[in-house]
């Protein structure tokens, strides 16, 4: 299982936060395409995500709170005719919760992915993601009061649950 630290956030001005996530990023940004079809489940979340014709299932734990919050997460990468066969057997079994499309540009610092999403229906959002890959999770959370106070994340733009929580 894969740990991160995350804050989630709306975002007034993209065009402000790319220009601060440049200023820092280590190297040049990701673009990508996302969607994603959330099951019904009882405990953590299940979704298939095709990200640029490549599709993983991601099963993962996360607490609804706004600030920093520990992801814990599968991610297992499938190719297309399994992904497909896999997609209409767990919409028969499961059930599809939605489907959430956004397009996501990645800069990265130091352990962190800095995501720029446009997501469909939502507007424009912003996530740290510390990944907990070699550092504590102390130094994971530090990571992310760094990058919350260089981009001046203020706590009314906390988001506190999923894209898929804010559309269906």
């Amino acid at each position: 299982m894969s740990k991160n630290i995350e804050l989630k956030f709306s975002i007034e001005s993209m065009s402000e936060f790319v220009a601060m996530a440049k200023k820092i990023s280590m190297e040049s940004p990701v673009e990508l395409m996302q969607k994603d079809i959330f099951y019904s489940i009882n405990k953590g979340r299940l979704k298939l995500r095709d990200e640029n014709g490549i599709k993983t299932f991601i099963y993962y734990f996360r607490s609804n709170c706004k600030g920093e919050r520990l992801s814990r997460y599968y991610r297992f990468r499938v190719g297309r005719l399994l992904s497909n066969i896999v997609e209409v057997i767990l919409s028969f079994i499961l059930g599809a919760r939605g489907i959430v499309s956004k397009r996501r540009r990645v800069y990265f610092y130091k352990n962190s992915r800095i995501h720029c999403d446009s997501v469909l229906g939502l507007g424009e959002f912003g996530e740290f993601e510390v990944v907990m890959n070699g550092i504590t999770e102390q130094e994971a959370r530090e990571e992310v009061e760094f990058l919350r106070n260089h981009f001046c994340i203020k706590e009314k733009s906390l988001v506190s649950v999923s894209y898929s929580d804010m559309l269906f």
